[in-house]
Order: structure tokens, then C-alpha cells, then sequence
């Protein structure tokens, strides 16, 4: 489960005004296993097997297992 809050969704908003993102893009957030670890990245939109979570105008896409 995620909880994205305002002030998250007011951020990620930010930032993709901010590089002129088109619709459909988002903060994505992969999960690297070998590390135990995330990492977080502005993308243009999703990739085949992620989770897609639309939320107070902000998109967060969660990669999916690779």
C-alpha cells in the first residue's frame, strides 16, 4: 500500500512543472533487491509491469520486478 499526502502530490506536481512533463509521467520508484534499497526518478510515463497510483494530480509509478 502507498499513501501519497498532499504536500507529496503538491511536490512531485512541482517538480514535473518545473521540467515541462507530459500528461502520464510521474515520480517513479524502483526497488533494487541486491541492495536493499530505493531509488526515485522523474519518468515520462510508465513501463510494462509497473503499478501506476494517480493521486491529488500527481502520478507515482512503481516499478515493477524485474
Amino acid at each position: 500500500m502507498l499513501t501519497v499526502t498532499d504536500e507529496a502530490a503538491s511536490l512531485i506536481r512541482a517538480l514535473g512543472r518545473e521540467v515541462n512533463a507530459a500528461a502520464g509521467s510521474g515520480l517513479r520508484i524502483t526497488i533494487d533487491a541486491h541492495h536493499d534499497s530505493l531509488s526515485m526518478a522523474l519518468a515520462p510515463g510508465a513501463s510494462p509491469g509497473d503499478a501506476v497510483v494517480h493521486t491529488g494530480g500527481a502520478g507515482v509509478l512503481i516499478a515493477g520486478r524485474r
